[in-house]
C-alpha cells in the first residue's frame, strides 16, 4: 500500500522564520551589535533563498527515507500560491500507520531545522554550529520512527503437562 506524506513549504518557513527571529533576539541580548544579529533573522523577503535550502533539506530527507521505506519520490505540488512537497513511498507491510503523523512532524523537523542550518551558514557560519546538534537529533528522531515495527507473535497455547498416578 503506497503512502503519501506532505510537508507545507508556508509552515516550514514560518518556523524558520520564527526560530532565526529568536536567535537574533537572544544574541542582541547578549550583546551583538543590531546589525549582526538582523542578518541573523530571516525574513518574507529571503523567501527564494529559504526555498532553495528547503528544497536541499528535502533532497536529503528523501534520502534518508529512501533507506527504510522501498518507492520513495518526491513531487512539489503548487495551490493557491501555496507549495508543498509530496513524498510518495512504500512503507513495511509492519510499519505502524498510526505513526504516520509523528513521521511528518519528525520529517518537518527536520527539513526546518536542516534549513536554518544552511540559511545561518550563509549569513553568519558560526552560529550554523549551534542547530547543528538540532538538526543531528531531528534526524535520529526520524530514523527511530521509521524504524518502528510490529512485531510478529507467535501464538502459541500453554498447555498443562499432567501426570496420572
Amino acid at each position: 500500500m503506497r503512502t503519501v506524506l506532505y510537508l507545507r513549504h508556508n509552515d516550514i518557513a514560518r518556523q524558520i522564520q520564527l526560530h532565526s527571529y529568536y536567535t537574533g533576539e537572544a544574541r542582541k541580548a547578549a550583546g551583538i551589535t543590531p546589525s549582526f544579529a538582523a542578518r541573523i533573522q530571516a525574513s518574507d523577503s529571503e523567501n527564494d533563498i529559504i526555498t532553495r535550502h528547503m528544497r536541499t533539506a528535502i533532497l536529503e530527507c528523501s534520502k534518508l527515507l529512501s533507506r527504510y521505506f522501498s518507492v520513495c519520490t518526491t513531487k512539489e505540488v503548487e495551490d493557491d500560491g501555496s507549495l508543498t512537497t509530496e513524498f510518495h513511498m512504500q512503507p513495511p507491510r509492519n510499519f505502524p500507520h498510526e505513526c504516520i503523523p509523528q513521521l511528518e512532524d519528525s520529517m518537518a523537523n527536520y527539513v526546518a531545522m536542516r534549513a536554518l542550518q544552511q540559511w545561518l551558514a550563509q549569513n553568519k557560519p558560526d552560529e550554523a554550529v549551534s542547530v547543528a546538534e538540532e538538526v543531528r537529533a531531528a534526524a535520529n528522531n526520524m530514523r527511530e520512527t521509521m524504524s518502528l515495527r510490529n512485531r510478529p507473535h507467535k501464538n502459541i497455547q500453554k498447555r498443562k503437562r499432567s501426570i496420572d498416578i
